[in-house]
C-alpha cells in the first residue's frame, strides 16, 4: 500500500511514510516548487532606488591632470556658462599664481552624477530586464523624486526625528502615483522607455547642488520605506485615492535594491552619529539599535542596500554598513573618481530573494557555531545519562511481542506504531553498545567521554543572493576521534542542505541536498584532500564575524591556525595558489586588528572591551570586516591579481 517505516539519521526518530516508490526522491539533490509565481509578480522588473548624499562636504574638489570635458554628470548650461566667462583673448591656460597648469578640479558630487548617469545608461540597454529608477536626496531635509516625473516632495524639521511621519510621507508619496495611474505594466514599461524613461530622472539628477548637513538616518529609512513598497505584495497595502474609496498597490516589482552614497556622518534626525564616541552607552545602544533595524527591514522586505562611502570621509561604516551587511549587500571605499566601478554604477543582478538555509548534520559530527546564525545540537546521550543496553534490550523483546499480538489481532495501526517505536530503540541499543566499547578504551586511557551528538542544525538568512554569494561552514567530530583510530573505524556522516528561496517571478522554491560525509580519525590523510579555497573562505569568514564582535585575538587565532593548516597540505598548485589568495586576504583583516592590540598593549591599563573596540573602530576597518564577510569563491580566487 506504499507505506513504510523511515528511520531518521539525523534525529534517530521513526516516522511511517505513506508515499509511491516513484514519489520518494531518486537524487542527492532536488528541487522542490512551495508556491506559485503570483498573477502579480511584478513581471522581473527591478527597482533602483539612489540615495545621494547633497550635503555641503560633496562639494570638495579633486584634482584631475590634464584639461577634462565635463563629466557626463554635469549640464550642459553648467559648461557654457563657464565657457562664457571667457571675454576675448582668454586662454584655458591662465590660472592665478602657483596654481598648476592643466589640472580640472571635479567635486564629489560631480563624480556621484556621473555614476548615477552610468547605470541609468546601462539599466537602459537592459532590455531584458525592465527596471525603474527613483531618487532620494538628503542633506537638512530628505527630499523624494520618485522617478522624476512628480513634483518632489519634502521632509523637514522635526519630522526628521519622527520615524512614523516619515513611513506616513513616503505612503503618501508612492501611493499617489499609483492612484494617478503610474502602476509599471509591462506595456507601461514600454511606453516608459519609447519616450525615453530616465530622462525626467537625469534631469533632476544634473540640477542637484550641495549645502547643509546630512540627514542620513530619515533618508536611508525613508528610502528601505519606498523599496519595501515598490517589492511587496498587493495584500498588504492600501491606500485612499482622496474621494474615499480605497485603491490596493500592485505588486510592482519582483527584486529591489538600494544604493546610498555618502561622505559624511548622520547629524540630523533619527540615526545621528556625530560624536558617537562621546555619546553615553545607552544612547550608543538606540544608535546601534536603529541602524539594525534597518537591515532587518529591508532584509525582510527582500531589499538589497549597499552602502558606498567616498574615500577620505567618515561616516561611520561601523553602523550605516550594518545596513549592508543584514540585507545582503556590499560595503565600499571608494575614490570619487573610481565612482563609476562601485556599486552606484554598477551592481550583480540578483539570483533571488529571501533566502534561507538550513543545515543538519548527523551523528558522528557536530557544527560549528562560528557564524551568525542558529545552531541547536540534540543530544542522544549525557554524561549522567548513560544508556542501559540490557534495559534497552529487554524493553525491545518485550515491544516485539506485543506488536506480534497486534498483527495477530489485525490492529494494524497498533503494529505499525510498535514496529516504529522497536526500530527507534534498535537505534539507541546499537549507539549505547558503541558507547560501551569506547568507555571500555578510555577506562584504559583515563579519559572520560563527552555528550555524543545525535543532530546539530544550522539556520542562517542569506537574504538576497547574487552569483558571487557563497556561504561556508565547518563541522567538527563528536566522537572519540582516538578511540576510533585505535579500532580502525570508517564513518560517514549524514549532511543535509535546505535551501528555501523566491525566484524573481515570485515562485517559492525548496532545494534540497544530501550527502554522506566520510569522516577520519587521521590526520594526514584528512588534510591531504583539502578543498583549499573552502577551507580558506570558511576560516576568513568566521574570522571576520569575530572581529566584527571585537574578539581580535580569536579572530586571529583563527587565521594562524589555518595558515598552518594550507601550509602543512600545501603539495600541489592550486594549493600554493589558495594560500597565497588567504595571506592576501588575511592581512586586510589581520592588519587593524595586530595595530589595535598593539595600542591597547601600551596605552589601556586593563583589558579592552569589545564595546570599546566597536565605538573606535574607523571605516577602513569596519569595510574590510564587512566585505571579508561577504567573499565568495570567486572574489577569494581573484585575491592575488587585485592586490
Amino acid at each position: 500500500d506504499g507505506c513504510f517505516d523511515w528511520l531518521c539519521p539525523y534525529c534517530g526518530a521513526c516516522s511511517s511514510i505513506d508515499a509511491a516508490p516513484e514519489e520518494l526522491p531518486k537524487f542527492p539533490q532536488m528541487d522542490y516548487l512551495e508556491a506559485p509565481a503570483a498573477e502579480e509578480n511584478g513581471g522581473g522588473n527591478e527597482l533602483v532606488v539612489f540615495v545621494v548624499d547633497i550635503s555641503g562636504s560633496m562639494g570638495v574638489t579633486t584634482e584631475v591632470t590634464g584639461w577634462k570635458k565635463p563629466l557626463s554628470g554635469t549640464t550642459a548650461a553648467t559648461a557654457a556658462s563657464l565657457q562664457g566667462l571667457l571675454g576675448a583673448g582668454d586662454s584655458r591656460n591662465q590660472r592665478l599664481p602657483r596654481e598648476k597648469a592643466g589640472v580640472t578640479h571635479v567635486s564629489r558630487l560631480m563624480c556621484v552624477q556621473a555614476a548615477i548617469h552610468a547605470q541609468l545608461r546601462d539599466l537602459a540597454k537592459d532590455s531584458e530586464k525592465k527596471s525603474e529608477a527613483q531618487l532620494i536626496t538628503f542633506n537638512h531635509e530628505v527630499v523624494l523624486f520618485g522617478d522624476g516625473s512628480k513634483e518632489p516632495v519634502g521632509i523637514t524639521g522635526e519630522r526628521l526625528d519622527d520615524a512614523d511621519e516619515i513611513r506616513r510621507v513616503v505612503g503618501t508619496f508612492v501611493d499617489s502615483g499609483e492612484a494617478s495611474g503610474e502602476v509599471s505594466t509591462a506595456a507601461a514599461s514600454a511606453l516608459h522607455r519609447s519616450k525615453g524613461q530616465f530622462d525626467h530622472l537625469l534631469e533632476r539628477v544634473r540640477t542637484l547642488e550641495e549645502t547643509g548637513p546630512t540627514a542620513l538616518g530619515p533618508a536611508l529609512l525613508a528610502a528601505i520605506e519606498v523599496a519595501a513598497r515598490g517589492s511587496s505584495s498587493s495584500s498588504s497595502k492600501t491606500s485612499s485615492n482622496g474621494s474615499g474609496s480605497v485603491v490596493a498597490s500592485q505588486k510592482k516589482f519582483t527584486t529591489a535594491r538600494l544604493v546610498l552614497c555618502t561622505d559624511g556622518l548622520s547629524n540630523v534626525g533619527l540615526g545621528s552619529i556625530e560624536g558617537y564616541e562621546d555619546l553615553a552607552p545607552d544612547r550608543q545602544q538606540e544608535v546601534n539599535a536603529f541602524y539594525e533595524s534597518l537591515g532587518e527591514a529591508a532584509q525582510t522586505a527582500g531589499v538589497m542596500v549597499s552602502v558606498v562611502s567616498i574615500e577620505g570621509s567618515a561616516c561611520r561604516l561601523e553602523n550605516i554598513g550594518r545596513v549592508a551587511d543584514i540585507s545582503g549587500g556590499s560595503t565600499d571605499i571608494v575614490s570619487p573618481l573610481r565612482l563609476a566601478d562601485s556599486a552606484l554604477a554598477h551592481s550583480e543582478r540578483s539570483l533571488a530573494t529571501r533566502c534561507n538555509l538550513t543545515v543538519l548534520v548527523g551523528r558522528g559530527a557536530r557544527l560549528v557555531d562560528s557564524k551568525a546564525g542558529t545552531i541547536d545540537d540534540h543530544t542522544a546521550i549525557q554524561d549522567d545519562e548513560e544508556e542501559d543496553l540490557e534495559a534497552l534490550q529487554a524493553k525491545i523483546s518485550a515491544l516485539k511481542a506485543i506488536k506480534d499480538k497486534a498483527v495477530q489481532a489485525e490492529d494494524f495501526l497498533r503494529a505499525n506504531a510498535l514496529k516504529c517505536e522497536v526500530a527507534a530503540l534498535q537505534a539507541r541499543a546499537q549507539q549505547a553498545s558503541e558507547e560501551d566499547r569506547d568507555r571500555e578504551t578510555q577506562a584504559a586511557s583515563g579519559k572520560k567521554k563527552g555528550g555524543d551528538f545525535m543532530a546539530s542544525r544550522l539556520v542562517h538568512d542569506l537574504g538576497i543572493v547574487t552569483a558571487g554569494t557563497d556561504f561556508a561552514f565547518s563541522v567538527e567530530p563528536s566522537f572519540d576521534s582516538e578511540a576510533a583510530a585505535a579500532k580502525k573505524e570508517k564513518r560517514e556522516v549524514p549532511v543535509q542542505l535546505q535551501l528555501r528561496f523566491t525566484l524573481p517571478n515570485g515562485e517559492r522554491h525548496l532545494r534540497v541536498a544530501t550527502a554522506l560525509w566520510p569522516v577520519t580519525a587521521e590526520r594526514p590523510m584528512s588534510e591531504a584532500c583539502i578543498n583549499a579555497p573552502v577551507v580558506g573562505l570558511e576560516a576568513l569568514q568566521a574570522a571576520a564575524v569575530l572581529a566584527q564582535q571585537g574578539l581580535y585575538h580569536d579572530a586571529r587565532i583563527r587565521l594562524l591556525s589555518t595558515i598552518r593548516l594550507l601550509q602543512r597540505s600545501m603539495c600541489t598548485t592550486e594549493h600554493q595558489q589558495s594560500y597565497l589568495d588567504f595571506i592576501v586576504l588575511g592581512e586586510r583583516l589581520d592588519q587593524f586588528m595586530r595595530q589595535k592590540q598593539q595600542q591597547e598593549a601600551l596605552f589601556v591599563k586593563d583589558a579592552a572591551t569589545s564595546a570599546a573596540r566597536l565605538a573606535d573602530r574607523d571605516d577602513d576597518a569596519s569595510s574590510a570586516i564587512f566585505q571579508i564577510k561577504k567573499l565568495g569563491l570567486r572574489s577569494f580566487s581573484e585575491a592575488r591579481s587585485v592586490a
